[in-house]
């Protein structure tokens, strides 16, 4: 149900700037540190957060000016020990450096559609 809602929050900031914007949200380049803040938070999410591999780049879009939405996937080892394959993420990051906030993880069949629509919607599409 968190989920549920993370995703509806992402794709109500969107919709926020959908009458400001003229057009749809560019793609942008992430900073170094940006990237790692990311990767942090994301790793944080894993059962094993050591074992976190990312497929690089991350996806991010300029939402509105506070805020950049990313989307990408993270791969990690699942309670067994072995690589789960690949997990679409989508999250928010703060412009000015507040962090970067986890919407959505995929790891579930319904998840993951959440994911790839909210990430249609910020976008930053997936597939």
């Amino acid at each position: 149900m968190v989920r549920l809602w993370a995703v509806v929050a992402v794709v109500c900031l969107w919709a926020g700037t959908a009458g400001a914007q003229s057009e749809a949200p560019k793609l942008i380049k992430l900073s170094p540190k940006q990237v790692a803040v990311i990767k942090k938070e994301v790793a944080s999410k894993l059962k094993d957060y050591t074992s976190a591999r990312f497929e690089a780049p991350f996806l991010a879009a300029q939402m509105n000016e506070a805020a950049i939405g990313v989307c990408g996937f993270v791969n990690g080892k699942n309670s067994y020990g072995a690589y789960a394959g690949n997990t679409p993420f989508s999250g928010v990051l703060g412009v000015k450096g507040e962090g970067f906030f986890v919407t959505g993880f995929g790891s579930s069949d319904g998840d993951r559609a959440g994911v790839y629509y909210a990430c249609e919607k910020t976008g930053t599409p997936l597939r």
